[in-house]
């Protein structure tokens, strides 16, 4: 089973495919999941559902301990080695410290319940208890999946473990809405409980299969220990301080000043827009892009590539997101009327504000990514540091009269977060590549005059379907960013040199 290629182009190739195909049904049922919980849940119960999550995902970074850019880097590395042991080593400590974490937080959350409620501003509930549940499953699932499974180029089984578990949840909230049963929270909550662990046994019995069949190698590898703990405390505190100025955050801070029906309307413009942001290249991707670019950067060293294959991904990102939200700009109330049943018609100024944030978050994977692979790690935490008294503009603007002020806070602090991060590639190579100011004014130059005229259609073309009116103003902004050659042919050459992705996928 052992192969010093494990990492070859075949396989590599292999696990692409895997990814995507699996990716691209996970994101389909994720959507399908999002609009069916939408639909079914009502406001008071949609809010409740909205804002526990994101204190669970809160929690979840909390949880993991800094540990992924360990396991980003080691596994990959052991693998490719063929050291066995010491592999089985990595992953038993990592996910035993992962373990201790999430169990120690779902205790606190399960014994804290009641003052919890009353902290978030919700009604006591038993969903809210049996949320410890899911913070302990979902915290280990995602240890499994994307810590281990991903790295060891799996692909198949991560993703087939999250389609289980989506799929599940959407057939009973399809059935429920084919039988006309009434669905409330804590019914949602125990079905994904127990998808979740159904999920979880399955892709932890074949990574455990797995990692039983690699060999014995007669030298053991002596990991150090004390240079993985300090890179992933580093990296857990540079987490922290960007998780105290995230989405999650804005959610719980709105929903708990503004209240339950706005705080619903926030949270389902915010999982719409992540919606979308799971389908962007980088977001898409990422698991397998990132292990790309590390196991380049090991083969050649050079900054200079690293960060121009980084800048590259980024700004193909950003087209799609600037079309997206030429698109929300114009008629986000509809878009929101129809994914939501009608239940959130007015909901359109939330999800401009949110794309807002994709757009400014978009770089955020990529600089952290930039950081630790250059040996920056403490950057990520002083960058992130000297941040957090952004902090109370944003608990004042989620208590203001326009609450989504909250989210503009959020943009501009990632405005500021990626351009000082960027700043740890030397300047060499940054140099030549990256999104200039002359790239940043081609997109506007495109987005703006498609967002203008969506706004003029709307406004003065009423018997046009909005639908049609946002073709039109699509179909300008391509035209526009295609004749202002924002990306050009020749720049993708850098992900073919130096034995790029075209040697790794053995083309």
């Amino acid at each position: 089973m052992s192969t010093p290629q494990h990492y070859s182009g075949s396989r590599f190739r292999a696990a692409l495919l895997h990814y995507v195909l699996g990716r691209g049904f996970n994101a389909l049922l994720s959507i399908g999941l999002f609009v069916a919980l939408a639909r079914a849940l009502p406001v008071a119960g949609y809010a409740a559902y909205v804002a526990l999550w994101a204190l669970t995902e809160l929690l979840l970074a909390v949880g993991s301990l800094g540990t992924e850019w360990v396991t980003a880097t080691e596994v990959p590395r052991l693998r490719q080695a063929q050291q066995g042991r010491a592999l089985r080593r990595l992953v038993g400590a990592m996910l035993l410290v992962q373990a201790g974490a999430f169990g120690l937080l779902a205790l606190l959350w399960y014994w804290c319940d009641r003052p919890l409620a009353g902290a978030l501003g919700l009604a006591q509930d038993p969903a809210l208890a049996l949320f410890a549940a899911t913070l302990f499953i979902e915290g280990l699932s995602r240890s499994v999946r994307d810590q281990m499974l991903s790295n060891l180029l799996l692909q198949w089984v991560a993703q087939a473990g999250q389609a289980f578990r989506n799929g599940a949840v959407l057939l009973y909230l399809s059935a429920s809405a084919l039988t006309g049963q009434a669905v409330g929270l804590i019914d949602i909550v125990q079905c994904e409980v127990g998808a979740a662990l159904a999920a979880l046994l399955f892709s932890g019995g074949y990574l455990a299969r797995m990692l039983a069949r690699l060999p014995r190698e007669a030298a053991v590898e002596q990991l150090p220990w004390p240079e993985f703990a300090r890179r992933a405390f580093w990296a857990w505190l540079g987490g922290l301080g960007a998780l105290l100025l995230s989405a999650q955050t804005a959610l719980l801070l709105i929903g708990r000043a503004a209240g339950p029906e706005t705080g619903a309307a926030a949270g389902f413009a915010r999982n719409l827009a992540e919606q979308v942001r799971r389908f962007m290249p980088i977001e898409f991707g990422f698991a397998i892009f990132r292990t790309f670019l590390l196991a380049r950067f090991a083969a050649d060293r050079s900054a200079q590539q690293l960060w121009q294959r980084m800048q590259l991904a980024w700004r193909v990102n950003a087209c799609l997101l600037v079309a997206a939200l030429v698109l929300c700009v114009g008629f986000g109330d509809e878009i929101g009327s129809l994914v939501s049943g009608g239940r959130y018609p007015a909901a359109g100024h939330a999800l401009v504000f949110w794309m807002l944030w994709v757009l400014a978050w978009s770089r955020h994977r990529l600089v952290d990514t930039l950081a630790h692979t250059l040996g920056k790690s403490k950057t990520v935490v002083s960058t992130s540091a000297a941040l957090l008294p952004a902090l109370l503009l944003l608990a004042w603007a989620a208590g203001s009269p326009l609450p989504m002020l909250a989210v503009a806070v959020l943009a501009l602090c990632e405005l500021v977060y990626a351009g000082v991060l960027a700043r740890v590639a030397p300047p060499a190579a940054r140099a030549p590549a990256g999104l200039t100011q002359a790239g940043w004014l081609k997109l506007g130059a495109a987005g703006l005059p498609a967002a203008a005229l969506a706004l003029l259609l709307k406004a003065h073309a009423p018997a046009l379907p909005w639908w049609g009116a946002a073709t039109l103003s699509a179909s300008l902004f391509v035209l526009l960013a295609t004749w202002l050659r924002v990306l050009r042919r020749h720049e993708f050459k850098v992900f073919s040199e130096s034995g790029g992705l075209h040697a790794e996928l053995g083309a």
